[in-house]
């Protein structure tokens, strides 16, 4: 049922996205136009004999390229939204989420990019939490309302409209990662919450001419489901346009016409403040530029970035009658993952010593340990005739059971 629900409605958000995307260019400003976009969904249930559903959803928009003149890279705009809600089917709230965390990782040609963030309140917002409010209207209104609508078409009961949940954003993170090639968000409630909601504006430097891979997920973790993903989403990034060019794509060694054919929008100086209310520049590349003696500033509209499937992202269920090596290998390191997140999320430097919480850890540390002495196991029998493949199986769904 869950996994008819989950893509019976794809579809549905699709077009719904499409429908939105027209309303947002009319009511919201410019500087919010989403050049492309990915929004991921999943529910789960939990409980008995009380049943309640958890639902999450996700959206990841790319904004536009501007470049850095300082480090000669392009800089890909990202601007990132979760939110998450449960419900007891008795019709009330249910507050079964502790946990919700963003994790974003270059996959692929690191050396050619990194990863940059900010913590100021233009970049990092959280829903429900104590403190002032910023204004992320400008910023945050598309990628919201796309992640909103996600949820909603799940059949979640979400608490906030778009205007309220970004009204009620505030500027904190409980726990991070930061480094050039991940950037990590944790935020944790001592007293579990049943709506919450989030959002991150992220950068990817990448140097001309060069394609990089990154991904993103958003998930949640709370009591019993322990652990709920909205789906991990994988784009290539192109520091260039379609198809292979001879053509350095530095900005300031391209003629007009080659940045004509990619585009590049030059920006003079005189003209530079209202471009960045129209585009939306970055703090970043603001600072960056008025602070040089550059005269002109670039901005790529038209460079390559796009989703792309990752087929052993996605771990198909065991056949026990038809057992093999590698299915029994992709489920184990599946859970070894799975309850790496969980782990990471209850390690949260503010997360507090509840016997739950403690209990939760522990119980997928064990996991990750036995889990990795079995793929160890798995992957040192060199005769596969040898190897008993139903033993080792029982021994795997004993550690999960």
């Amino acid at each position: 049922m869950k996994s008819n629900r989950k893509y019976c409605i794809l579809s549905m958000v699709l077009i719904c996205s499409l429908v939105f995307s027209t309303f947002r260019m009319d009511a919201f400003a410019v500087s919010d136009t989403i050049i492309r976009s990915t929004e991921k969904s999943d529910t789960t249930a939990y409980g008995y004999p009380s049943w309640a559903d958890i639902y999450v959803s996700s959206s990841i928009a790319y904004m536009g390229a501007e470049w850095s003149s300082s480090r000669e890279k392009w800089a890909f705009n990202y601007r990132f939204a979760g939110t998450g809600s449960a419900d007891w089917r008795s019709g009330s709230d249910a507050d079964l989420i502790r946990v919700a965390a963003m994790d974003v990782n270059l996959t692929s040609n690191k050396s050619a990019a990194s990863v940059w963030t900010n913590s100021s309140s233009e970049y990092l917002g959280s829903a429900p939490e104590s403190g002032t409010n910023p204004d992320y209207g400008a910023v945050a209104n598309g990628v919201i309302g796309l992640a909103i609508t996600a949820i909603n078409h799940l059949g979640a009961s979400y608490a906030w409209s778009i205007i309220g949940l970004i009204s009620a954003f505030v500027n904190t993170t409980d726990d991070e990662i930061s480094d050039p090639y991940r950037a990590y968000r944790n935020w944790y409630w001592s007293s579990d919450e049943s709506d919450v909601g989030q959002f991150f504006w992220f950068i990817v430097d990448v140097k001309p001419n060069e394609t990089v891979q990154m991904s993103s997920n958003y998930y949640l973790i709370g009591p019993g489901y322990e652990l709920l993903e909205a789906g991990t989403t994988y784009r290539n990034i192109q520091a260039g346009g379609p198809g292979k060019t001879s053509i350095i794509m530095n900005p300031e060694t391209m003629t007009a016409e080659e940045k004509n054919a990619y585009g590049i929008e030059t920006i003079y100086r005189k003209d530079f403040a209202s471009k960045v209310e129209k585009l939306n520049i970055s703090e970043r590349s603001q600072q960056e530029f008025l602070n040089s003696d550059d005269e002109v500033f670039y901005y790529a509209h038209n460079f390559v970035e796009y989703e792309v499937t990752q087929v052993d992202n996605l771990v198909s269920e065991i056949d026990v009658d038809n057992l093999t090596k590698e299915s029994l290998s992709d489920n184990i390191t599946y859970q070894i993952e799975r309850s790496k997140k969980i782990v990471l999320g209850l390690r949260s430097k503010n997360m507090d010593k509840d016997p739950e919480n403690v209990e939760m850890l522990e119980k997928h540390e064990e996991r990750i340990k036995l889990l990795n002495d079995l793929l160890i196991r798995l992957s040192d029998s060199s005769n596969a005739k040898s190897l008993n493949l139903y033993d080792l199986y029982m021994n795997y769904k004993d550690i999960l059971s």
